[in-house]
């Protein structure tokens, strides 16, 4: 029986508008790493239209998908590691926040083994996202949310800040690379 590759997993989270994407896509080339998007971009692009509590689950199904399709992409192509532009964990926490439901997800889901979470402070521009961005006013309120739900469950995490160069430097040292 042939050994499973060890995937390592960079899971990016902040508030909105905080370079996430860019970051994602920036780390998997410097790395080289397969990631996995967004889904509630993709499911806005669908509906066209913003996102409605009916939506959470489907959101949080098609984000795992995401995250598990990247997983599969490494270990097909053998790279170590795995970006993800936001998680599961991030749906849930929107969830409970802007609409109040508790979506069911289990904190070892999340957690994981071989895990880093990059936490993307607020400090460039907000930038609008049709459908989905609440506006900058909410940015610094769930980046401390964020930061809170991290250290409450014990998740070890890094903060990235600057412009996009920095950021990916700062992520790189993170990541040990």
């Amino acid at each position: 029986m042939v050994a499973q590759m060890e995937i390592r997993r960079c899971i990016l989270i902040g508030a909105e508008s905080t370079g996430k994407t860019e970051l994602a896509q920036s780390l998997a080339d410097a790395l080289p790493a397969s990631w996995s998007s967004e889904y509630v971009r993709t499911f806005i692009e669908q509906v066209k239209r913003p996102v409605e509590v009916e939506d959470l689950n489907k959101i949080l199904a098609g984000q795992l998908a995401n995250e598990r399709t990247a997983i599969e992409t490494a270990r097909q192509r053998g790279l170590g590691w795995v970006v993800h532009d936001t998680n599961c964990w991030m749906t849930v926490l929107y969830a409970r926040e802007l609409y109040g439901v508790i979506l069911d997800l289990s904190l070892s889901h999340y957690q994981g083994d071989h895990c880093l979470y990059l936490l993307c402070e607020p400090d460039i521009p907000w930038s609008p996202d049709p459908g989905q961005r609440d506006g900058p006013a909410t940015r610094e309120r769930f980046h401390l949310l964020f930061e809170t739900e991290l250290r409450l469950a014990g998740i070890p995490f890094a903060r990235i800040k600057g412009t996009g160069s920095e950021r990916l430097k700062s992520a790189l040292a993170a990541l040990g690379q």
